[in-house]
C-alpha cells in the first residue's frame, strides 16, 4: 500500500479537448494474448451505456500486447505490437462503421512497448513516446506523432531517457511518462513530462511510489490516476496538472491482485479500466471510476471465450 502525508482533495474534473475522452458510445479492444497463450486478432467493444461486451469483425494479423492505442474524432489506431518479432503495422478502425484499414505510416525508429495511453493533442497528433527497438536491441527515448489528417509520422525531440511499457497520463498540452523500464532491463520510478504544443521534454521533481511498469492510465483535464501495474497491487497514484503535485489517489476496487497490460478509455464523467492480466481469476476486468466524486466500482464479469477469462493487450482506447 502505498502512504502519503496530507489530505487527498477531490477535485471537480473538467474535460477538453486533449483529454482522453474520445466521445464514442464503447472503450474499444484489438488483438491480444488470452489465458490460452494464443496470439489472436480480437477485435471488441464494451458499451458505456449497458457495459455489455461486443464481437466486432476481427483482425487477421493476431499479435501480443506492447501495441498501443490511440484516437482522432472518428478513428481508433492500433500500432505495432510483436508477434515473433516486431509487428510495424499501423491498424485504423472507423468507429461508426467497423470498416478496417492499414494506412502506410512509417516511423524513423519502429518499435513497441510505448508510453500507455498515447496522449493526444486535439485529436490531431497522436504521441508514440519511448519504447523498445527490435532492430536495435535497445530501450528508446525517441518521440513520434502521427497526424490523423494525413497518417503520417514525424519526428518530435526525444524525451528525457529511454523507457519501455510505461504508463502516459495527459492533459490539454502536455503529458507525463511515468515509470517503465529502463537501459539495463530495470524498472525505474522517475516521472518525465513533455510537453506536445512546444515539443519540449523535460525531467519533474516527482517520483512513482516504487519501481515499476505496465500499469493503467486514466486521465481528465484536471488529474490523472496511474492504477495498479507490475509488480504493484492495487496502489493508486494521482497527479494533479495544475500544480503538478503527486498525491495518493483513490485504491482501485481490487486488492491483492496483480492487474495489467490492460486498455482504459473515459468519458465526461467516468473513467473505465478494462481487460489486462490478472492473477486469481479468470473474469474480465471492468472497473469504473467516477471522476466527481473519485469512487470505483467493480463491474467485472464471466466472459463467453473458452478459458479466456483475461486478456491482455495495450492497444485500445
Amino acid at each position: 500500500m502505498i502512504k502519503f502525508l496530507g489530505r487527498n482533495i477531490t477535485q471537480a474534473a473538467p474535460m477538453g479537448a486533449g483529454t482522453q475522452v474520445t466521445s464514442f458510445g464503447s472503450a474499444y479492444f484489438m488483438f491480444g494474448d488470452p489465458t490460452t497463450s494464443t496470439y489472436v486478432g480480437y477485435n471488441r467493444t464494451i458499451s458505456f451505456s449497458t457495459d455489455s461486451e461486443s464481437t466486432r469483425t476481427a483482425n487477421t494479423g493476431p499479435r501480443w500486447p506492447q501495441g498501443a492505442g490511440g484516437f482522432s474524432s472518428t478513428n481508433i489506431y492500433h500500432i505495432n505490437g510483436y508477434n515473433a518479432g516486431l509487428i510495424t503495422v499501423k491498424n485504423k478502425v472507423l468507429a461508426a462503421s467497423d470498416t478496417q484499414s492499414a494506412p502506410t505510416i512509417s516511423f524513423t525508429v519502429e518499435r513497441r512497448g510505448a508510453t500507455n495511453n498515447l496522449p493526444h493533442y486535439n485529436k490531431a497528433s497522436i504521441y508514440f513516446l519511448s519504447g523498445y527497438s527490435d532492430t536495435l536491441g535497445q530501450y528508446r527515448a525517441d518521440t513520434t506523432y502521427i497526424s490523423t489528417a494525413t497518417d503520417t509520422a514525424t519526428n518530435g525531440t526525444s524525451i528525457t531517457a529511454a523507457r519501455h511499457v510505461s504508463v502516459g497520463l495527459y492533459e490539454n498540452t502536455t503529458a507525463y511518462i511515468m515509470a517503465g523500464y529502463a537501459t539495463g532491463n530495470v524498472l525505474s520510478n522517475t516521472i518525465y513530462k513533455y510537453v506536445m504544443t512546444t515539443d519540449t521534454p523535460s525531467n519533474t521533481s516527482l517520483t512513482e511510489s516504487q519501481n515499476m511498469g505496465q500499469g493503467y492510465g486514466i486521465s481528465n483535464s484536471a488529474w490523472g490516476y496511474r492504477c495498479y501495474g507490475y509488480p504493484e497491487y492495487n496502489a493508486t497514484v494521482k497527479i494533479t496538472y495544475s500544480t503538478e503535485t503527486k498525491s495518493t489517489g483513490s485504491a482501485g476496487p481490487e486488492s491483492g491482485v496483480y492487474l495489467y497490460q490492460g486498455v482504459t478509455s473515459a468519458t465526461s464523467t467516468v473513467g473505465y479500466i478494462w481487460t489486462g492480466y490478472r492473477s486469481s481469476t479468470l473474469n474480465r476486468v471492468y472497473h469504473k471510476l467516477t471522476f466527481s466524486t473519485e469512487t470505483w466500482s467493480n463491474n467485472s464479469y464471466t466472459t463467453g471465450d473458452t478459458n479466456s477469462g483475461w486478456l491482455t493487450s495495450s492497444s485500445g482506447a
